[in-house]
This record gives structure tokens, sequence and C-alpha cells, in this order.
């Protein structure tokens, strides 16, 4: 998502609007993105037998972003440019059934219900991609993202704060207690807790600061953003380096360092100095 509003294609940013309302519910889902599947707690909503992760309150969401997107991109028949990536999430959602449908007739009703939640959940790893293309188009939705990008991080970070004090719940979705969902309170804090805000869980969560770590700088390097947002970047930046810090996870660490490196080389090769 953010990689596609920093490098939006050129044609759609020069291109006016021939009906400046014509994406206004588009654009609302992608306002709402970003403080929906960050900032909501991970509660579960449907539990898949046999699975330990449930769907969950984001996922409902994120599955209503893809719909409107293939839907408003279908509308205007612009789905053929992205008609590869269309065509892949199809071929791993056809082959999921083909198997599920396959085993029919030797699998119980509980466990064909299983399979169909198994590949509504696995399917979300590729919807963000897809609302990304389908729903970032222009400059009015680069800026979309970038002001609820910085505005959820804002309140993420707030929220990690009071997390540590101890006026915020800690809703551990980890699983490590035989439990979907346990909810606590930090009493007394230490550097031994790990930091794990609104995800669950401080693997998640340090994953998407080396996220956004590492989307801010591309970012920055581009031209998508004004003076005001490159400086309000650079302050989220800093935050969500004491965040990942704190998660004490290992590999959103080095993934955040490596990704970092490989940003700067990015930026060195394909923009001028």
């Amino acid at each position: 998502m953010i990689a596609r509003a920093a490098n939006p294609p050129s044609s759609e940013l020069l291109r006016p609007t021939e009906k400046p309302h014509a994406h206004s519910g588009s654009r609302l889902l992608l306002t709402l993105y970003f403080p929906i599947v960050v900032l909501l707690p991970k509660l579960p909503i449907v539990s898949i037998p046999g699975y330990v992760v449930p769907l969950r309150t984001e996922d409902l969401f994120i599955g209503l972003c893809l719909v409107v997107g293939l839907f408003s991109r279908w509308r205007i028949g612009a789905l053929r440019k992205a008609r590869w990536t269309t065509l892949a999430m199809g071929a791993f959602v056809g082959s999921c059934l083909i198997s599920l449908a396959i085993n029919y007739s030797h699998i119980s009703r509980e466990e064909i219900v299983t399979g169909v939640l198994i590949i509504i959940r696995l399917s979300e790893y590729f919807s963000t991609m897809f609302i990304a293309i389908f729903l970032v188009r222009d400059r009015n939705d680069v800026n979309a993202v970038v002001t609820s990008l910085l505005i959820t991080v804002f309140v993420l970070n707030v929220y990690c704060v009071l997390q540590l004090l101890g006026l915020a719940p800690v809703i551990d979705a980890m699983h490590t207690r035989g439990d979907i969902v346990h909810v606590w309170y930090i009493t007394t804090f230490d550097f031994t807790i790990r930091l794990i805000g609104t995800f669950g869980g401080p693997y998640d969560l340090g994953a998407f600061y080396s996220l956004v770590i590492c989307g801010s700088i591309i970012l920055v390097a581009g031209d998508t953003v004004s003076r005001l947002q490159r400086l309000s970047i650079w302050l989220l930046v800093g935050f969500s380096l004491v965040g990942l810090a704190l998660t004490q996870a290992r590999g959103p660490i080095v993934g955040a360092a490596v990704a970092i490196a490989m940003s700067l080389c990015l930026k060195r090769r394909f923009l001028p100095a």
C-alpha cells in the first residue's frame, strides 16, 4: 500500500478526474484502511476448527476493501491493467477450491467448513496488494493513504505508551496460554516486557513497524508527498524505531535493518542526486 502510494502510475497522476466524486467511496475505504486494520483489537469473529488463528475483525474489512476495489475497477473497465495479478490470485483460490472439491466425498461437513475458512484466511495475504493496485489511482488517493498512515501510527504510538504505563490493556493473541485472546495489564514496567500494541503479539507489531520505516523511506525519497508530510514522516520513523526496539522481536529488527539498507541503495540507484 505504501509503496503504491510512493509510485503511482504517472498517467493516472497527470490525468484529471472526470467525476470528482466518482471514487469517494473507495477513497473513504483507503482513509479507513490503516485505522481499522491496525488499531482495532484483533478480536475473533469466526473460529476455524482445528486452526489456531480465527477470522478476525480486520479480515472482514480487508475483504470488503478487496470487493469494492475489484468492482470499482471492473466498472470502469480497468481490470485488464492488473490481469496477471488478478489471474494469480484467482488461480490460487481456484486450486484450493478444486482440491477441496476432490476430497469432498472423503471429509466431514465440519472439515469442509474448515477448508473454506482457511482458504478465506490465506487469501488475505494477497488482498492488500490487490487493494493497493485497485484503489490507489491518483494524487488524492496518495494523500488519503499518507495522511491515514501518519494518524494511525501516531495513535498506535500513544496506545503503546499507555500500555506500558498500565493504562491500556494488552490484548495478547499469541495463543501461548491455550486461549484465543488473553487480556491483561502491565502493572510494573521493566525492559523484559515486550511491546505488543494493538497487534496481539510483539512479532506482528515489529513487522508492522519495520514496514512503516522502510515504506516511509520510499515515500520521502519520491516526489508524491508535501514538505509538511515529509517532516511528519521522519518523526514517524523516529518513533517507529523506538517502538521496534521495544518489541524485542529479532526477526523484524534484522529485516528492518536489511530493508533500510536496500531502500537507501535503491534511492541512490534510481533517483537523481
